[in-house]
């Protein structure tokens, strides 16, 4: 008798446990207070998505959408770190390598044979169509990939990136 009891009174206490739409609601207001808390300048996104973003300068007469931070070549995907150039035309920006070399190989299909990538520090991986050691042929680049209407880019990009 004493063991029916305590499986009855376990029972109970499971039962008065159960989840409903209230406890739900509560777990969800205390998640959304949390999260209105946070800081979002400080989140790392949050500062991946600011170092990432170009600038609009005003280069020898051209004006391009610039971001300037350390680069590398990716060993075997179309560059080496000597052929870097001044400027780049980025049109892919991924923060996994296997994003980009996917991007490299359907532009290469397409007709983009110079395509290759660069890897920032944070580490962003970029495709790049070209890279010059003059700004009015990378602005050239970019205004021949915005009018090619078989590419499907979105804001920001095209954009240009320079080395530091």
């Amino acid at each position: 008798m004493k063991k029916l009891m305590i499986v009855i009174s376990a029972c109970a206490l499971l039962a008065g446990c159960k989840t409903n739409e209230a406890n739900y609601r509560q777990a969800y207001e205390v998640a959304k207070q949390k999260y209105e808390n946070v800081d979002t300048a400080s989140t790392a996104s949050h500062r991946l998505e600011r170092y990432a973003q170009p600038r609009p300068r005003v280069v020898d007469g051209d004006t391009l959408q610039l971001l300037v931070q350390p680069l590398n070549a990716v060993a075997g995907e179309g560059l080496t770190s000597s052929q870097i150039g001044r400027y780049n035309v980025v049109v892919g920006q991924f923060r996994q390598i296997f994003n980009a070399r996917q991007m490299r190989q359907r532009l290469i299909g397409s007709g983009y044979g110079s395509t290759a990538i660069l890897a920032s520090p944070m580490p962003l991986y970029y495709v790049v169509t070209m890279t010059t050691d003059t700004a009015s042929q990378a602005a050239a680049e970019v205004r021949r990939l915005q009018s090619d209407a078989a590419l499907k880019l979105r804001s920001p990009l095209p954009f240009v990136i320079s080395p530091r």
